[in-house]
């Protein structure tokens, strides 16, 4: 009954605000309805120009057409900058192609010269081989894009005007951190040791990150949470685990000289939750952090999250 309700929700709410489709409601495929409703400004533009006036000319048929070639083939760039020339004369898109990591925040910024009146359209993709998955978009008017990755692949970044679009498209693009490093103080050039690294003669891998630093600096939570275990293990020696559970990870802490924190406690990033030592297996190396990152998939590679 739940999900009847819901369909009738949906199709209200599509007969409400989309009044060139309901017009012709008994011709236009659900999927069409779906991506309308649900669907970023260029789904809900892509909709309209198929199922409205100018549905089924040859202007609409070239827009449609060069969404799907500019997905197909993106610039693949040195630069963070790039630069898009629309014309109002041609129906034209440009895409442009990143890799992207697990962790990382991926930023787009947009300077727009003769947009007038024409919407404009910003996405990022996921690039899944023979389909693109919508990722994020910016509003119609354009504006930044700020998202955070779940997910290691190829992205594609797809720009796109109105149908009678005339403007000149500049973007910044950039990939930042979205944790911060868990010891004070600390600079990429305190990781000593990556993820996937050999440990014990090749007999197993490396599930997280070191940092080095000196015994006793602070050692801060990378972001909030709720502490979930404090703790020794052979390994570990002190350790703490704090989880994130709206984004299904848990963090794990392991070498501290103390830990300074108890289990249930809320945490925000950068509350220091212990200090750095060289328990468990680390008692022959230099002062260190070792900091993992798990998921119900198991351990992933810190690094994008907390270094650029």
């Amino acid at each position: 009954m739940q999900f009847i309700r819901f369909l009738r929700v949906v199709c209200v709410a599509a007969l409400v605000t989309m009044p060139i489709v309901a017009l012709q409601f008994g011709t236009t495929p659900l999927t069409d309805l779906v991506r309308f409703v649900m669907g970023s400004p260029h789904d809900r533009y892509a909709v309209r120009l198929t199922w409205g006036p100018e549905g089924g000319s040859h202007a609409a048929r070239g827009w449609l057409e060069a969404a799907q070639a500019s997905v197909m083939t993106p610039v693949r760039l040195k630069q963070p900058q790039y630069t898009f020339r629309f014309a109002r004369e041609a129906a034209s898109a440009g895409a442009i192609a990143v890799t992207l990591r697990r962790g990382q925040r991926y930023v787009v910024e947009t300077e727009i010269d003769g947009a007038g009146a024409e919407p404009l359209f910003i996405d990022v993709l996921r690039n899944e081989g023979t389909t693109a998955t919508s990722v994020a978009h910016a509003p119609e008017a354009g504006g930044p894009i700020n998202v955070e990755i779940d997910a290691d692949g190829e992205y594609i970044v797809r720009v796109q005007p109105g149908l009678h679009g005339d403007m000149t498209v500049a973007l910044t693009m950039r990939i930042e951190p979205t944790l911060r490093l868990p010891v004070d103080q600390a600079s990429r050039r305190s990781i000593g040791s990556v993820y996937g690294d050999p440990r014990d003669g090749g007999r197993r891998d490396h599930h997280g990150v070191d940092i080095f630093a000196k015994h006793g600096t602070p050692v801060v939570a990378a972001a909030s949470g709720i502490v979930t275990r404090v703790g020794t293990n052979g390994l570990g020696g002190n350790v703490v685990w704090i989880a994130r559970p709206m984004r299904g990870e848990t963090h794990y802490y392991a070498h501290l000289d103390r830990q300074l924190v108890t289990v249930g406690t809320r945490v925000e990033a950068g509350d220091v939750i212990g200090l750095v030592g060289n328990t468990g297996n680390a008692r022959s190396t230099p002062p260190h952090l070792h900091f993992g990152i798990y998921t119900p998939g198991g351990a992933v590679d810190p690094l994008p999250y907390i270094a650029s």
